[in-house]
């Protein structure tokens, strides 16, 4: 087995055959020409503007393989397109092309879009950056490695990204599969084997008690761990269903009401948000850590007469989103109280069949 010796470096260890030059020694800089209003929707030629979607123009400014990026706007530092052929540029957009012999452009596309948004990171005060500036792209150091490697990390990056995309559709299929599924059996459509009779519509009211969130003051929250504290969830934490405990702040233990800790089976919803679309995400605890919620969450605590996996489904279904809307339609804020969540109303089967259907579904998870 070959064993890799590597040297010191501007950037870092790297092998000793690679070395490491600016963008600037590689290749040319430079922006476009044109402006949006310039865009033709049926036109014959790809136009790249300030973002992730591709316009189409008449005419054609370059013909040539290179890597765009934008110059300012929502996407610096994060937008970026390999281009071989005939093309239209936004003139707040950069060209990097006329590569030297000693860079493949592919493999360039692939290293410089990796790594040049912590770049321009770097070389501003500010949490954001406003503007990318022509000496950040042709000072900024690469790592060249011979041609042939070059080719083939591109060639083997290219298979993964081609890889990771293939599982992203898969994962999108199952997930319609699934969600197809939940609505079938949580309508009652489609019965599991042994079960039959009627379901009985029930108001949450009637099977459960939601409690809403509190305030705390700035001196009983952290933003890191402390002594005697508790996680304090909010809405960024509950993505597709799910918990996401990275980015969680933290409450002193004192300050937290028996009612305000969560409990296994609680079901924890985003209550209000400036966006109506995220009013009404939930997912289900299990009990994963000590934690409590916020001030704009709410919880969903059901009693023994049901099954809590099968009514954290229930907050994902189609009747729980139209009932939602049918609450907030006309509502000045987008808000969701107490008696808002236990007025909802479901039909439920028997506890049997309930924790059947649960079970499926988290199966299928």
């Amino acid at each position: 087995m070959r064993t890799t010796k590597f040297k010191a470096s501007e950037i870092g260890p790297i092998p000793v055959e690679w070395e490491v030059r600016t963008i600037g020694e590689m290749a040319c800089v430079c922006t476009g020409n044109s402006n949006t209003q310039d865009k033709v929707d049926t036109g014959k030629y790809p136009f790249y503007v300030r973002s992730p979607i591709v316009e189409h123009i008449n005419e054609y400014a370059f013909d040539t393989e290179g890597v765009i990026t934008v110059g300012d706007g929502v996407g610096t530092g994060k937008v970026f397109h390999y281009v071989n052929g005939k093309f239209a540029l936004h003139q707040r957009c950069y060209l990097i092309d006329r590569f030297c012999p000693l860079l493949d452009g592919k493999y360039f596309y692939k290293i410089f879009s990796s790594r040049f948004y912590d770049r321009v990171m770097q070389m501003t005060a500010k949490s954001s950056v406003d503007s990318v500036r022509r000496e950040m792209i042709t000072g900024m150091l690469i790592p060249v490695p011979p041609l042939p490697e070059q080719r083939r990390i591109a060639e083997a990056l290219s298979d993964a990204d081609a890889w990771i995309e293939s599982l992203e559709k898969l994962i999108e299929k199952k997930k319609l599969v699934k969600q197809g599924a939940m609505q079938a059996l949580l309508s009652g459509k489609t019965r599991l084997p042994g079960f039959s009779g009627e379901w009985e519509e029930r108001r949450l009211g009637a099977i459960g008690k939601s409690i809403r969130g509190v305030s705390f003051r700035p001196d009983q929250v952290s933003q890191s761990p402390m002594a005697n504290a508790t996680q304090l969830l909010r809405a960024n934490n509950i993505q597709d269903s799910s918990f996401i405990l990275d980015d969680v702040v933290y409450v002193l233990n004192e300050c937290i009401a028996e009612c305000q800790k969560l409990k296994d089976g609680d079901i924890l919803i985003c209550a209000a948000n400036g966006s109506r679309n995220l009013v009404g995400k939930s997912a289900i605890w299990k009990q994963m850590t000590q934690a409590s919620f916020g001030a704009f969450m709410a919880v969903f605590r059901s009693d023994k007469s049901v099954d809590a996996s099968f009514v954290g489904y229930l907050f994902q279904s189609a009747s729980y989103r139209r009932q939602l809307d049918d609450i907030l339609t006309g509502s000045a804020i987008n808000n969701l109280n107490a008696k808002d969540i236990e007025g909802l109303i479901f039909q439920l089967p028997t506890l049997a069949e309930q924790r059947a259907i649960a079970s499926v579904l988290s199966d299928m998870d």
